[in-house]
């Protein structure tokens, strides 16, 4: 009984990280402006990421590689907002017409 919870837990945490990997993807290939796309995309991942490593994590049950894996989320949670953040800064400055964008946003 106790393994058919913990399968059941497994699978929900994996279907909800899942979700978000596809609504970011659906979100990136939605949105028109880049740093929509990076907003869509950074928000996504690290939910979805979450949930992935989570549902692994009780699917091995308690043993040295849940730990790794648990250590995997931290490490994940702070290098996909800070390529984001990056990538959005690489656009601030490199987009000459971003000013002209901007302002379409606000129609």
């Amino acid at each position: 009984m106790l393994e058919w919870l913990r399968f059941g837990l497994c699978a929900l945490l994996m279907a909800l990280g899942l979700f978000f990997e596809i609504s970011a993807v659906i979100g990136v290939f939605r949105f028109q402006y880049v740093l929509n796309r990076i907003h869509a995309a950074s928000l996504g991942d690290t939910l979805g990421v979450f949930f992935l490593l989570l549902g692994l994590a009780v699917a091995n049950g308690l043993d040295m590689l849940t730990l790794k894996i648990l250590l995997l989320i931290p490490l994940f949670w702070t290098t996909s907002p800070v390529s984001s953040h990056l990538i959005g800064k690489l656009e601030l400055t490199t987009n000459e017409e971003l000013n002209k964008e901007v302002s379409l946003w606000k129609r």
